[in-house]
């Protein structure tokens, strides 16, 4: 019996050895947040050396606590590429908040089952008061509510299934939904998943703002009208993922109120900005969808997984997910029970994290860090702008700005070549990640700066750096040889 297991029948570790374990794993949190600036963004997983660690058959017998996290700080912390870097530009961020994993351990330490009254009613107290937060914040009316999910995937797709049981009874017959050319891809997924027939998904070429084009939208319902179609949903974008365009959410809520549509807004990444009073301008409108997403675990600074799906009724929800069985007789009460209200019976306490980081940190800080993110973008504009191999390609919005490095000389599968090159040197070299995106068919880097620890000297060094890379990458393109690094490099 390992020395560490009091019981070995209750599998129960002493206190002291539980303390201990615990502590060093505290340590080890604390270490990485406090330390993240001196790691490489992205490291490398080497396969050859850790799966002889990772990928080994179970051990009859318990190895100490203190060997397992030795393996884990060596073979897994240590080869990850790390979203939660300052440096880390690509994809959306993940900045998680040191009190948002201290939420996650109390949750995990005690279990707690975030389904039911019965089971944990101050969970699912603190839960409606997130929600209510948000609803308020966002503009909806007493009678909105919500859920926690895992994330956008996730709320999108249930924020779909409401729409469909809510305006067509569950049957997606004839059913047509619109959404532009920049909406995620998770949406696609979604509607594949519900059963939707995807040549009823109809795709709106985006304005020259990324954004949904009214008029386009308006056409497009009127067509399918025409043809005998059922016009149902409308997926409008509060930031997207490419460039983090708002699409006009109050014209195209009119379109919906007129033409009687469900009004879907995916603000996964950006409908957090809506909280300031400096960009709530943009937002106008959002209490009108009747669903919304929104991800605490992008821009509202918290850990993995952690979404949330509005809806403008309450009562959709339950209309949506709720279900009987015999062994859930005792929990059918009138008190608020979350499995009714989405997909999920056994779920985590998400909520926990984003209450407890509000209360200690305030929304004020929150704001300011999030107004922070989209100030980072408009001055990595300003920088790029600089270069005069650099085109910019879409201006700063939100907290992302895209760019390419550009030359007459060379074909527009050359610059897509040289820009992907530009984007896996810099992303190799551990110094910053940077990723690419697609506007308009052509290949961009894209900056996204949501990181509160960004700093206007991250910015200027990594922006210095891919221009030094990029006329290396140029030179060898054009066959005269890759020269060394620029001094500082």
């Amino acid at each position: 019996m390992p020395k560490n297991v009091r019981n070995l029948s209750q599998l129960a570790f002493t206190k002291k050895s539980m303390k201990k374990m615990g502590y060093r794993v505290i340590d080890m949190i604390v270490e990485h947040h406090t330390s993240i600036r001196n790691k490489k963004v992205r490291n490398r997983y080497d396969g050859t050396t850790s799966d002889s660690f990772l990928s080994i058959p179970p051990p009859r017998v318990g190895e100490s606590p203190e060997r397992v996290l030795k393996i884990i700080e060596q073979h897994i912390t240590r080869t990850l590429t790390h979203i939660d870097h300052p440096r880390y530009f690509a994809f959306i961020p993940g900045p998680a908040h040191y009190v948002g994993a201290l939420a996650d351990t109390i949750a995990s330490g005690f279990n707690i089952f975030a389904s039911t009254w019965f089971d944990a009613a101050a969970a699912a107290q603190i839960e409606t008061t997130v929600i209510g937060w948000l609803t308020n914040l966002f503009g909806f009316d007493k009678q909105a509510g919500g859920c926690f999910t895992s994330g956008g995937s996730a709320s999108n797709l249930s924020g779909l299934a409401v729409a469909r049981q809510v305006m067509l009874g569950g049957r997606w017959e004839d059913a047509t939904i619109y959404a532009s050319d920049q909406t995620h891809a998770c949406i696609r997924k979604g509607l594949r998943i519900l059963g939707f027939p995807m040549d009823n998904f109809r795709e709106l070429v985006s304005d020259s703002n990324c954004q949904l084009p009214v008029d386009l939208l308006r056409q497009a319902i009127q067509r399918d009208r025409k043809r005998g179609k059922r016009p149902v949903c409308v997926i409008a974008n509060a930031g997207t993922t490419n460039t983090g365009a708002i699409d006009s959410i109050d014209s195209i809520a009119n379109v919906c109120e007129l033409e009687g549509l469900w009004l879907h807004v995916d603000g996964a990444f950006g409908s957090a900005a809506a909280l300031s009073r400096q960009h709530q301008q943009a937002f106008r409108g959002l209490g009108r969808a009747h669903t919304l997403v929104i991800n605490p675990h992008k821009w509202l600074f918290q850990p993995l997984d952690s979404s949330i799906l509005i809806v403008r009724d309450a009562h959709w929800l339950i209309q949506t997910f709720s279900v009987s069985a015999e062994y859930l007789q005792t929990l059918e009460t009138k008190d608020v029970n979350y499995f009714d209200r989405g997909i999920q019976l056994s779920r985590s306490f998400r909520a926990l994290k984003f209450w407890m980081t509000a209360k200690i940190l305030g929304l004020n800080a929150i704001t300011k860090a999030i107004e922070h993110g989209i100030k980072l973008a408009e001055y990595a504009q300003s920088m790029a702008a600089k270069f005069p191999d650099v085109q910019v390609t879409s201006d700063a919005q939100l907290a992302i700005v895209t760019f390419r490095f550009f030359a007459k000389e060379m074909t527009e599968a050359d610059i897509d070549c040289w820009n992907e090159g530009i984007a896996k040197t810099i992303t190799d070299s551990g110094f910053a990640v940077v990723c690419t995106t697609k506007l308009k068919g052509k290949t961009v880097l894209r900056f996204c700066t949501i990181h509160p620890q960004t700093t206007r000297q991250d910015i200027d060094e990594t922006i210095r750096r891919l221009v030094t890379i990029a006329r290396q990458l140029k030179r060898t393109l054009a066959g005269e040889g890759l020269e060394p690094p620029t001094k500082g490099l």
